[in-house]
């Protein structure tokens, strides 16, 4: 048996190695973009073309169906908001969980200030029927995480929507690279939306200026055209801010 000596064979058996974090990769050599992929996912998209969602009405109320419901794999819920003549009204529905698992793996916390076009379908006469809207109350098993129920609320333009706060250029940051770090306060902003096709994704704060002790609140915010905050955002609004350990 031919011995090969220690050295030689681990030159041999050596790998390109890379690091890899979330928004930085530092390779010994080129990655291929599929891993690229995996590990740096990238956020969702806004693009212009709107999600869809199929459901089936349901008339029935009671707990047992609602389990009997999602052994099937379907997720109830009950869609609100005003009906032909102007009047609030509650429909119930059920949806597919795995087009739901789908959606808030890709969607994440945006899943609530997506907008939807709601495919309704009555079993009894085969009418069809669309809503636009978004998702309300979502419920998760504490033990699977699967969602056992979800809420829809018919989109209205001036309606109030929970926009999740994300951070820019914070390798642009000095003092977060000395040893700061950033405290996140509330995750969410509730704003204003006249049209859903205007609705965002995220709202973002730029932390190229941020300093230790910088308390980011609403001014430091950039609001998309047509979006403004909420009368009930109180003044006092903190986002995060930058801590020194």
């Amino acid at each position: 048996m031919m011995l090969f000596p220690r050295k030689m064979v681990s030159q041999s058996l050596r790998i390109p190695s890379f690091l890899a974090v979330r928004g930085m990769s530092l390779a010994a050599g080129e990655i291929s973009p599929k891993v690229e992929k995996i590990v740096n996912p990238s956020k969702p998209d806004s693009g212009d073309s709107v999600r869809q969602m199929s459901a089936i009405l349901r008339t029935v109320s009671k707990t047992r169906h609602c389990e009997k419901l999602r052994r099937a794999g379907r997720v109830p819920g009950v869609l609100h908001g005003k009906n032909e003549l102007g009047k609030l009204s509650s429909t119930m529905v059920h949806v597919d969980l795995k087009d739901l698992n789908k959606e808030m793996r890709g969607l994440g916390m945006c899943l609530e200030n997506t907008p939807f076009e709601l495919s309704i379908t009555d079993e009894a006469d085969g009418s069809t029927s669309k809503h636009m809207v978004t998702a309300r109350q979502l419920t998760l098993n504490p033990l699977t995480e699967s969602p056992t129920n979800v809420n829809w609320i018919k989109f209205e333009p001036g309606c109030r929507m929970r926009i999740p706060i994300n951070y820019i250029n914070e390798d642009a940051c000095t003092d977060l690279k000395r040893g700061c770090f950033l405290l996140r306060v509330n995750h969410f902003v509730e704003v204003i939306c006249t049209d859903y096709k205007t609705m965002p994704k995220y709202i973002t704060i730029d932390l190229s200026n941020a300093k230790k002790g910088t308390v980011l609140s609403v001014p430091h915010m950039m609001f998309p055209d047509r979006i403004r905050p909420s009368n009930r955002v109180p003044q006092g609004f903190v986002a995060a801010v930058i801590k020194n350990k």
